[in-house]
């Protein structure tokens, strides 16, 4: 599991992220969990003038994000409740889910389809979806997303990229695997 944190294995998870970033024609990363949010632990930015910018190391709300949602519908019904009854569910954009049941019905749907949204959730004009990289035991530990803003992609355009998503998810999940060489 570790070997997804390793800095040397950067230059590997970077041309994933690299490619993927190359197919959709925009920005991808990962994200990882720490506490009530997310991390932006690594990403490749599309070429576009117009971009979000979240660099490495941004923290995101969970309950507005698409990888946020997606780590959250990862775990049972009485521990998302336990969750979502902490956070604060406040209304980052136009479209924030701002209360706790209308969120676990979002995260039922999210953990039927596997995949995580934000359909302006999070910033207004800018749409993301995330998929899961889950270790061998089908654990997620961390959440591979990709977003734009909707003056260059729909939230429907952007899903028609999941199989490249998963792909690139599936990818991450081998080098997650790989045994550590020794020096």
């Amino acid at each position: 599991m570790g070997v997804i944190y390793a800095g040397r294995h950067k230059a590997q998870r970077q041309a994933i992220l690299r490619q993927l970033c190359e197919t959709l024609d925009e920005t991808c990363g990962i994200a990882m969990p720490d506490g009530i949010d997310m991390v932006y632990y690594d990403r490749v930015q599309s070429s576009w003038p117009l971009q979000l910018h979240l660099p490495v190391g941004a923290h995101v709300p969970m309950w507005c994000t698409a990888s946020g949602k997606l780590y959250l519908s990862s775990f049972s019904k009485a521990r998302r409740g336990q969750i979502i009854d902490s956070l604060a569910l406040k209304r980052m954009a136009r479209n924030t889910i701002t209360d706790g049941e209308q969120l676990e019905e979002a995260l039922k749907q999210t953990r039927l389809r596997d995949i995580g949204v934000d359909n302006e959730e999070f910033v207004d004009g800018m749409v993301a979806c995330a998929v899961p990289v889950n270790d061998h035991d089908g654990r997620l530990i961390a959440c591979l997303f990709a977003h734009a803003p909707t003056i260059r992609k729909s939230l429907e355009q952007l899903l028609e990229f999941e199989p490249a998503l998963r792909h690139a998810a599936e990818q991450l999940r081998i080098l997650v695997e790989e045994p550590t060489e020794q020096d």
